[in-house]
């Protein structure tokens, strides 16, 4: 604790030399690029119907902002019985057994209760899709059949772990949350083979390397650290092998080799990454512009999720400020935003908390943070839009494959990230591995924030393989290592 103090003390000397970009920076900046429905107050503060107490989060950097690494909070762990390897190769279940009467329209019953059913989709609330777009799903399954292929599923999904501590704390390897996933896919492609003997193939697109600050990316970008990239692409390579030994159902591809991997999309990605991110601020700023409305919202929605994906430690406030408090502003911010990304927020979830709320220090990383999201939302949204253009091409053409996301989208197929169908995907958290609770149920992994399992030390354990890589945590109580 002592040493602790220290470090905070050194932070708070240093406090008064903060770049002055950073100081100008105010609540009125924020208000004059908002509308009058934009209330920096937002909802009243409200209480979930789960009563939990408050975390109690130890610290989660080091003072030269490196991570405390696992072995520092967790002095006990255990050895997994299992290496990755046999981990990844275990008998698999189909992610859920569809029964289909003669009668029944084939292709609707495998996207009914298989492709969109409520074991693979998040379909709570709001999230349901239209008829015209389920029609339009129903359509690439018929013409599939006709041909007698695979029906063919797609993924854009960071492989790695975002810049924020508070959220993973292993970053270089691929872990447990990662096998589940290529498994989930590989249960999904079992469940279509009963009743359509094809199956499927999923092409999964890692978003990852597309947003690190390697040009020809933006430069400031940053959500994913370089040095860990490659290796944690090589890994997922090596593990769908071992989960896909045909290697006919899970395609790997690289989003930055599909937007600038060869010079002629090189070229047109230059040209085209710096006049839509002129034109997209533009139609922002500019409230008489006829696509105004329409950018601010798809911008708006994404400030929130983008600021959870940096690292708040590159701020001399954040070292000033527990915790608990800087999980307050992005709770604060995601009201603020009014987001409905699911997947992706952070925040401690027993209350919604109020810009008015925060202390001047927490207002101060709030500014940081939303200027920060804001513009890292800009760069987001012109590089997944660049998908659109001729070209930018899949191994498939756009109308015959079912899209899924992972993230909140109108009229989307939300895949569930996890088996356990927890609300993060694995870029966002670490893996809990989940016992069975009957003999005809399966052991499960779920995805929790790196904070949520720090600030409950005495509930979690870590597990690793026997060459001492980090593999899953388990709840102690359940007694499964």
């Amino acid at each position: 604790m002592e040493e602790i103090s220290w470090l905070l003390a050194q932070r708070l000397a240093i406090s008064g030399l903060r770049k002055g970009a950073e100081e100008s920076l105010t609540l009125e900046h924020i208000q004059s690029l908002e509308d009058s429905k934009g209330s920096i107050v937002g909802r009243k503060t409200r209480k979930t119907d789960k009563k939990e107490e408050l975390l109690t989060v130890p610290s989660l950097v080091r003072d030269d902002g490196e991570r405390i690494s696992i072995e520092d909070f967790f002095h006990e762990g255990r050895v997994s019985p299992l290496t990755s390897e046999q981990w990844c190769q275990l008998p698999l279940r189909p992610v859920v057994t569809p029964r289909v009467h003669k009668e029944e329209d084939l292709a609707e019953a495998i996207f009914d209760r298989i492709i969109y059913s409520p074991h693979v989709c998040d379909r709570t609330n709001f999230r349901n899709l239209s008829s015209k777009t389920r029609e339009s799903l129903i359509g690439i399954i018929r013409q599939s059949m006709k041909n007698q292929e695979p029906i063919r599923l797609s993924l854009y999904s960071p492989l790695g772990a975002v810049d924020n501590p508070f959220k993973r704390n292993n970053q270089q390897l691929p872990a447990m949350a990662e096998i589940d996933f290529l498994r989930r896919i590989m249960a999904l492609h079992i469940a279509v083979q009963l009743v359509y003997p094809p199956g499927i193939q999923f092409f999964l697109i890692n978003e990852a390397p597309a947003f690190s600050n390697n040009p020809p990316a933006f430069s400031d970008m940053g959500v994913f650290q370089s040095k860990f990239l490659e290796p944690f692409h090589s890994e997922m390579e090596r593990l769908i092998k071992l989960v896909d030994a045909t290697g006919e159902v899970i395609k790997l591809l690289r989003l930055d080799d599909l937007l600038w991997g060869t010079p002629e999309k090189k070229e047109e990605w230059l040209k085209y990454k710096e006049r839509a991110y002129q034109e997209m601020r533009e139609a922002y700023d500019d409230p008489k512009h006829p696509s105004h409305e329409i950018v601010r919202l798809e911008i708006n929605t994404f400030i929130s999720p983008m600021a959870t994906c940096t690292d708040p430690y590159q701020y001399p406030v954040a070292y000033e400020l527990a915790p608990e408090e800087i999980l307050g502003v992005y709770e604060a911010l995601k009201l603020y935003t009014k987001s409905r990304m699911s997947h992706v927020e952070l925040a401690l979830g027993e209350v919604d908390t109020t810009y008015d709320q925060l202390n001047p220090r927490q207002k101060e990383l709030f500014l940081l943070l939303y200027k920060k999201g804001k513009d890292m939302a800009f760069q987001y949204r012109v590089t997944m839009r660049a998908r659109e253009k001729p070209w930018y091409k899949l191994p498939v053409p756009k109308g015959k494959v079912i899209p899924y996301t992972m993230v909140t989208k109108p009229d989307k197929a939300i895949l569930n990230p996890n088996s356990g169908n927890a609300p993060h995907f694995p870029a966002h958290g670490e893996p809990v591995l989940k016992p069975q609770g009957e003999i005809n149920q399966s052991t499960t992994v779920t995805v929790r924030p790196w904070f949520l399992i720090v600030g409950k030390r005495g509930k979690y354990l870590p597990v690793f393989d026997p060459e001492g890589r980090f593999l899953y945590f388990v709840e102690i109580e359940s007694g499964v290592y």
